[in-house]
């Protein structure tokens, strides 16, 4: 495989017009620091988990783990439990729909503001600017803990699931409408200014149009991401599968576990299949069956509707954010949240669980990436594949489906069960949750990659999987560089999750303070979180224009 940073260096140093000799050395150079460091970074990493430094494995565990595995197939099945299960699954759908729909619209709105390309000269407007530098902090916060002091001011109540799922994505869907509408051609616009039209008319009727089946896209995908944040909400007490699915965890009764893990699987299958539908929308054939829902103007109708329908069905009182009772609550919190605890004691019993969580989020990803890649290569539907091929494709996929339907916090317990709790379940747990995500979306790469190179392997007489690895794995190096990349910044946000469950990283700090009711010690957790997570950002933002160029 053809290394990135090299190919890019050489890239840039031939067009400025550099003899080939220097850019050739430099690049090997540069190849050899970024191997070096990455070395560096492995070996930090591993000594912050633990790995070799105490005991990780416990034995005793793997009976339980039997059992949980083995309870899959023998789920409890009673008609309370399937009432139980209707309502909760009801639930999960309600809060996913409205908190999409939020998220969705809200983001398009501001979006729109927040873009370069509605203005003549790219440049941001003030209140653009300030949009975006509101969405950082909003976006880098997880649900979770978005949950958490939600519902220390509105109680137990739907809107605090719903505001939690729906305020961080509206801030990262704020970032990816703005990118898609800067993504599209400019030529429509600048003839339409040309034309006597302003602003707003040329970026509605020349760019708007463009982006608007990868609009209709996206929001799908987030429609996926909302089923699964949904669940996790579970954790700290919002009805519906998740909730369910802890609260068995806590007897424990697995059996019980699968009665409410299998409903939560399907529910992210027929997502997964609706938002698949919509995204390869532009690359079918309009008068194929199932036209309607590949349409996404007529898509985002339905979710439209369907909000207004989950917000009945929740029972939403929007005054209930204005009442007596909050601003009460509200007072409460500014109280005892402000000011955070940044005091030197404090800050140097933060500073090894901050370690442990950029540990955590790397190491996360490296476990991922070992499952996804391979996972990716046979689940691709390549053309001119055999009956053994596409059964094992199916069988892959459903794997993937899997692990990424499970909740992370679940596969933090699944963990615990046999490794000692510290920051390495954690790892492993968000590992295996993120090689689900990854494993997905680098199996479309390669489906979308030129098929002409593999095609010219199986005529050569390679195998089809040998042909699939040696085509497709250079031509899908930048896309995975992206995506890695990009699940870093995700996952750097998710060990709140598996940290809280496995006792790891600042997550387990935040379960402790919480437990002492210690809430400015908290505030000062979230900030040490947020600046984290805010560096990553920008490392990963970084990496990815100095690889891809």
């Amino acid at each position: 495989m053809t290394d990135l940073a090299e190919s890019w260096f050489d890239v840039t140093l031939i067009e400025a017009g550099a003899p080939r000799t220097r850019p050739h050395r430099r690049a090997l150079r540069f190849r050899w620091v970024w191997a070096f460091l990455a070395i560096v970074l492995l070996v930090w990493t591993v000594g912050e988990l633990g790995v070799g430094t105490r005991a990780l494995v416990n034995g005793s565990g793997f009976a339980e783990l039997a059992k949980f595995i083995t309870a899959s197939y023998r789920p409890s099945v009673s008609w309370d439990l399937a009432r139980a299960v209707a309502d909760a699954t009801l639930i999960t759908l309600a809060y996913a729909v409205v908190a999409t729909a939020l998220s969705v619209f809200g983001g398009l709105a501001a979006g729109v503001v927040t873009t370069r390309a509605r203005h003549d000269n790219l440049a941001l407007s003030h209140v653009g600017r300030v949009l975006r530098l509101l969405a950082i902090p909003i976006r880098g916060t997880h649900e979770v803990l978005w949950a958490l002091l939600l519902v220390n001011v509105l109680g137990i109540n739907p809107l605090v699931a719903v505001i939690a799922i729906a305020l961080p994505f509206g801030a990262v869907s704020t970032r990816v409408f703005a990118e898609l509408f800067e993504a599209q051609p400019r030529e429509p616009f600048e003839s339409l200014r040309a034309s006597g039209a302003s602003q707003w008319q040329a970026f509605f009727y020349g760019i708007f149009p463009g982006a608007a089946r990868d609009l209709g896209s996206y929001a799908f995908y987030r429609f996926e991401c909302a089923i699964r944040s949904s669940a996790v909400l579970g954790i700290v007490g919002a009805a519906g599968l998740g909730q369910e699915i802890f609260l068995s965890a806590l007897q424990p009764n697995y059996r019980e576990m699968w009665t409410f893990i299998w409903p939560l699987i399907a529910l992210s299958a027929a997502a997964d299949a609706i938002s698949s539908v919509v995204r390869r929308s532009g690359r079918s054939d309009p008068g194929r069956t199932a036209r309607v829902i590949r349409r996404p103007t007529v898509a985002l109708g339905f979710l439209f509707v369907g909000a207004a329908a989950s917000w009945w069905e929740l029972r939403i009182s929007v005054p209930t954010l204005w009442s007596e009772r909050t601003r009460k609550e509200f007072g409460f919190v500014r109280d005892n949240f402000l000011p955070p605890d940044l005091m030197t004691d404090h800050l140097k019993v933060l500073w090894p669980a901050a370690r442990q969580t950029v540990a955590i989020s790397i190491g996360s990803i490296l476990i991922s990436l070992v499952i996804a890649v391979p996972l990716a290569l046979v689940t691709a539907r390549l053309p001119d594949t055999g009956p053994l091929r596409r059964l094992v494709s199916w069988l892959g996929r459903v794997v993937l489906l899997i692990a990424r339907a499970i909740p992370p916090a679940v596969w933090a317990f699944l963990a615990v069960l046999v490794l000692f709790p510290g920051p390495l379940p954690a790892t492993v747990a968000l590992g295996l949750y993120n090689a689900g995500v990854l494993g997905r979306l680098l199996a479309e790469v390669f489906e979308n990659l030129d098929q002409r190179p593999r095609r010219a392997l199986r005529a050569a007489g390679a195998r089809s999987l040998a042909a699939s690895a040696y085509s497709t794995l250079p031509q899908a190096a930048p896309s995975f560089a992206t995506y890695s990349l990009y699940r870093w910044e995700v996952a750097m946000r998710e060990t709140i999750v598996v940290g809280v469950a496995a006792a790891g990283g600042i997550g387990a700090h935040i379960k402790q303070v919480m437990a002492a009711f210690a809430y400015d010690k908290l505030t000062a957790s979230v900030i040490v979180l947020l600046a984290i997570t805010a560096l990553v950002d920008v490392l990963s933002t970084t990496l990815r224009r100095r690889l891809l160029g």
